[in-house]
């Protein structure tokens, strides 16, 4: 999705979003288009939506748009790996203080939350026939 106008929130991750930001494209290539976060509507706003079969159609179109989508998947994905890895190191630096003494490790109640991303799998598109 690409945002027109409004603001929109993704709630998992607190973030706000405005004109010209881009949602969704995570969903459109995971298995079972399997969405990672949930996007409300602060104000009222606008969105301009593509299908999966609207982007494939897209791809073999203009190769062009074929490697701006890819860019902004794996952009996402990094970005999504970085956040992470910092929340990683978030607890290696909470484990390295005094552990509570009953059980000398961290509860999972005592962890900080994370969202729990999808499964990874791997799927074999066919080429668009002419």
């Amino acid at each position: 999705m690409f945002v027109v106008k409004g603001r929109f929130r993704l709630r998992e991750l607190g973030i706000e979003l405005g004109s010209g930001a881009v949602v969704g494209e995570l969903g459109l290539v995971a298995p079972g288009n399997k969405r990672t976060q949930t996007l409300a509507c602060s104000t009222d706003g606008e969105l301009l939506v593509i299908s999966y079969d609207e982007v494939r159609q897209l791809q073999v179109q203009n190769p062009a748009f074929g490697f701006y989508f890819l860019q902004t998947v794996s952009g996402r994905l990094f970005e999504n790996m970085e956040k992470l890895e910092a929340e990683v190191a978030q607890l290696r630096k909470l484990l390295k203080g005094p552990l509570p003494a009953s059980t000398q490790r961290p509860t999972p109640d005592e962890l900080p939350s994370a969202p729990m991303l999808p499964p990874m799998r791997m799927q074999v598109l066919e080429p668009a026939r002419r």
